[in-house]
């Protein structure tokens, strides 16, 4: 994959779910990714269709998550100035949070499976 990118990091807010004129869907989040002890990298992303849905569902605020997506690069003008960002499209990810159980109190043991 061209510029593509893998992170690993954490959901700074959750996810927010938008559809397009024609019904797509596309899913906005950033992450944060710890880079070094003291360092924090964001990064903007989107995802779009069925994976944009999930990250929409599955996913929330501090939950760990594994992506791999292209680089893109935004570039617009405001009063007069040159601005510009790097966003991500997100095609491929991982919920690396664990499953929440079923709100049951029973224990484990209690399972029949």
């Amino acid at each position: 994959m061209p510029n593509g990118i893998w992170m690993l990091g954490r959901l700074v807010k959750d996810p927010e779910l938008k559809y397009t004129a024609n019904g797509d869907a596309v899913c906005n989040f950033s992450v944060a990714d710890d880079v070094g002890k003291d360092k924090t990298v964001f990064h903007d992303c989107n995802a779009w269709k069925e994976t944009g849905e999930r990250i929409n569902e599955w996913m929330k605020k501090g939950d760990k998550i594994f992506c791999a997506g292209r680089v893109n690069q935004e570039n617009w003008e405001k009063d007069g100035q040159k601005r510009s960002r790097k966003t991500v499209t997100v095609f491929q990810f991982n919920n690396l949070m664990p499953k929440q159980g079923t709100g049951s109190d029973a224990p484990d043991e209690d399972i029949p499976f």
